[in-house]
């Protein structure tokens, strides 16, 4: 497990990570490129909002992306890092590439990959998860709602199946 402060700063082509000891100590530390930009189609503008996550033992870089064609034509996507250190180079795998469903939630969508969901609902304690007619409910919510976007909640970009599986969390449009 990395020691220490991360941080993920967006340049809008690419995604670099900088870690250090302290806080302060970030900006001035060296940064690892860990992906870049496509020349075209998917993921080839405006690279933006990484995050990262460390999860059932793998580190994950969430990030927006937009195509060079269409530049507003943005979508969430995932890095999987495939070691057990983030700064390490060469090691991050795009997961989440080619979603093509709007209106759809990811159990619904042929190519995608739906265990990240899983694994995140069986972490959860019993005591802070919905019953599952709640979740059915707020996903049909969701599924209805016209910010649904490829599985993805274009209000706050939440994937609606994670959010509507945890009774602490809500709707960001205060529908559920």
């Amino acid at each position: 497990m990395l020691a220490g402060f991360i941080a993920s700063v967006p340049e809008y082509d690419k995604i670099v990570l900088r870690c250090n000891d302290t806080l302060e100590g970030l900006k001035d530390a060296s940064e690892l490129e860990v992906w870049h930009e496509h020349e075209s189609g998917p993921m080839s503008k405006h690279i933006w909002a990484p995050e990262i996550h460390y999860f059932f033992g793998k580190w994950y870089i969430y990030y927006a992306g937009g195509e060079m064609e269409d530049i507003w034509k943005i979508r969430p996507y995932v890095l999987e890092c495939q070691g057990n250190d983030p700064m390490t180079e060469d090691q991050y795998l795009v997961m989440i590439e080619n979603r093509v469903c709007t209106r759809c939630l990811l159990r619904d969508m042929i190519d995608a990959d739906t265990s990240m969901i899983e694994k995140y609902k069986s972490a959860l304690k019993q005591s802070d998860m919905v019953n599952d007619d709640e979740y059915e409910r707020r996903l049909a919510i969701c599924t209805a709602c016209d910010k649904l976007n490829e599985g993805t909640c274009m209000a706050c970009g939440c994937y609606v199946e994670l959010r509507a599986a945890a009774q602490i969390s809500h709707c960001p449009r205060k529908k559920w």
